[in-house]
């Protein structure tokens, strides 16, 4: 048992040096001796408690608890898919399953035992939430079937939603019962709101082109023509450990150009024509103060700042995109089908003359 500088133990083959550092060790299967060194105890305690469940993989399976194979499940998924997906797995996990299911071993677990699991978060969490959660055991189980721990998924099954609730769930992945649409009356508040302000550029193009923040932040002037008018989509900004980094983005769909507006092509020109004082990621159109990279982050802050002092209540940077539901009524389909059929199989030039509706049905250079 080690001990740190002041005598108290620490746990098995855990110390502190004395240079203050908490050192962890372990011999693995091959008989070599495996250290790591940290200013942090808690960062050895999970390192050593996540070693020993991996070097069970290879030893025992059968009577794995679903907390064992979590963190064998997570560290694979680590490396294999993108980090915010990674980052959504480990927080439901965490939030919504590990004390449901945790202690149980995986053989134990069944149906019964996830529909409660459901049942008792119905009326705690949105629709959406409850989806990921499903989605996160899914993909656990899934990979317990891959290791011959079970020969069928017990969330195979569950059913979270009403049918009636089920066409809107799969319509779009971002609506939700808590969603905002601005009216045109907080629309002309906001805008002028933000005139003048550091981000009046960044807010005015998302109303524009119904970009994700994470595409905004990830533009680089080589993504624009203003020839064709159009702007290229090839990357997304996420924060990855309160680092801004750049990613492609999660799905093919989201590789796509999407024309611009008049007010789309006046942002983006005059976005230009700044004087450019730091020459850090010169690249991107749009960074901060210092020359880094932007991330959801920093809007999502601004916003809770100021929307108070227009006399706007709270809203996040997605309410800014055009939403199926309000682009169904802007160019005037009978519903919501219509309109992602269009965004989904329409041409650049379609797009381009039903962009050119939204930007009437804005105004934004009028206000």
């Amino acid at each position: 048992m080690g001990k740190d500088l002041k005598g108290r133990e620490l746990g098995v083959n855990i110390f502190q040096q004395k240079n203050g550092l908490y050192t962890g060790s372990y011999i693995n299967l091959e008989g070599k001796r495996i250290v790591k060194r940290s200013k942090n105890l808690k960062t050895i305690k999970e390192w050593i408690s996540n070693v020993n469940v991996l070097e069970k993989r290879n030893t025992d399976f059968n009577n794995i608890t679903v907390n064992e194979l979590a963190i064998i499940w997570l560290k694979e998924k680590e490396s294999t898919v993108k980090y915010n997906t990674w980052k959504n797995y480990d927080v439901f996990y965490r939030n919504h399953i590990k004390q449901y299911l945790g202690k149980m071993q995986v053989t134990d677990v069944k149906q019964a035992h996830c529909q409660k699991l459901f049942l008792d978060n119905k009326e705690k969490l949105s629709k959406g939430s409850l989806k990921v959660v499903k989605q996160t055991l899914s993909s656990l189980f899934k990979y317990a079937v891959m290791q011959d721990i079970i020969s069928e998924s017990p969330i195979k099954n569950i059913i979270i939603i009403d049918d009636k609730d089920k066409f809107a769930e799969e319509a779009t992945d971002i609506e939700t019962n808590k969603l905002k649409v601005l009216t045109k009356e907080e629309q002309t508040t906001f805008l002028k709101g933000i005139k003048g302000t550091y981000y009046e550029a960044e807010f005015i193009l998302l109303l524009n082109t119904g970009l994700r923040v994470g595409e905004l932040c990830g533009l680089k002037w080589s993504d624009v023509d203003f020839e064709k008018r159009i702007l290229k989509i090839r990357r997304t900004v996420y924060c990855k450990r309160g680092t801004p980094v750049s990613g492609t983005p999660k799905t093919k769909d989201g590789v796509r150009n999407i024309p611009l507006t008049d007010e789309a092509i006046k942002i983006l020109r005059e976005q230009k024509k700044k004087k450019i004082l730091i020459l850090k990621n010169n690249e991107y159109i749009f960074k901060t103060k210092n020359g880094n990279l932007f991330s959801e982050k920093y809007f999502y802050r601004w916003l809770k700042e100021n929307l108070p002092k227009m006399g706007l209540e709270h809203f996040t940077p997605h309410t800014l995109r055009h939403k199926p539901k309000t682009l169904q009524k802007i160019l005037g389909h009978s519903n919501v089908a219509i309109t992602m059929d269009l965004y989904v199989h329409s041409t650049d030039d379609d797009k381009r003359s039903e962009m050119a509706n939204v930007a009437e049905y804005l105004k934004l250079s009028a206000m």
